[in-house]
């Protein structure tokens, strides 16, 4: 019997999204993946929310603060910059 490769591959309607990503400089997001720019420089993948982000990770990027803070996931640093003490709302 034959069996479509959709239903042989069931999965539930939330895990069936576009793939997301949060930027890489400001962690807002998650933002869709063809919403983002992508900046390659080998073997990394950036993605970057809007084009002041990508000019201040090239500014910045060096800086051994900034790197420190980068080596955190986005998602992390997400949660972070959301506490009332970093100016988010808890």
């Amino acid at each position: 019997m034959f069996v479509p490769k959709r239903l042989k591959e069931w999965k539930p309607e939330h895990m069936k999204g576009v793939p997301q990503r949060r930027c890489h400089w400001c962690a807002s997001g998650p933002h869709r993946m063809y919403d983002l720019t992508v900046v390659l420089e080998a073997p990394m993948r950036y993605h970057f929310c809007k084009p002041a982000c990508i000019e201040a990770w090239k500014e910045h990027r060096h800086d051994p603060v900034v790197v420190t803070w980068l080596r955190a996931p986005a998602g992390v640093r997400a949660e972070i910059l959301k506490l009332p003490r970093n100016g988010g709302c808890a």
